[in-house]
C-alpha cells in the first residue's frame, strides 16, 4: 500500500478533523507556520509543503531565502516534505522554480 496525503487548503480551523482523516501526510499551506500546523495536527503526522506559492514570483534571492526559512521550520518537526502551500502558479519563472528546487536539494540541516 502506498502513503497516502491530505491537503485541504486554508483549513487550519479544522485541524482536529483533518488529524483524523487517516491520511500518513498532511499538505500543509502558507497561511500557518509549520509548527503551529504540526502542534495543532497533534504533532503526529509528517507534513508536506507549506511555501506560498506567490513566493516564487519574486526574484531568485527571495525565493532562495523564503525555502530556507520554510526549510529551517521543517527541520525541526518530526519530519517534512518540502514543497508549496499549493500548485505552482502558471506565470512562475522557470529560473525561480529551479532556484526553489536547488534550495532543497541543497538544503543541510
Amino acid at each position: 500500500m502506498f502513503p497516502t496525503i491530505y491537503f485541504a487548503l486554508d483549513a487550519a480551523h479544522a485541524a482536529a478533523a483533518v488529524a483524523k482523516c487517516g491520511a500518513d501526510v498532511i499538505g500543509a499551506d502558507w497561511r500557518s507556520s509549520l509548527a503551529d500546523a504540526s502542534r495543532a495536527l497533534g504533532g503526529k503526522h509528517p507534513l508536506q509543503g507549506n511555501l506560498d506559492p506567490c513566493a516564487l514570483l519574486a526574484d531568485v534571492a527571495t525565493v532562495r531565502r523564503r525555502t530556507l526559512a520554510m526549510l529551517t521550520d521543517g527541520a525541526a518537526l518530526p519530519s517534512h516534505i518540502a514543497n508549496l502551500g499549493h500548485g505552482i502558479l502558471p506565470e512562475t519563472p522557470v529560473d525561480n522554480a529551479i532556484a526553489f528546487v536547488e534550495t532543497v536539494k541543497s538544503f543541510k540541516s
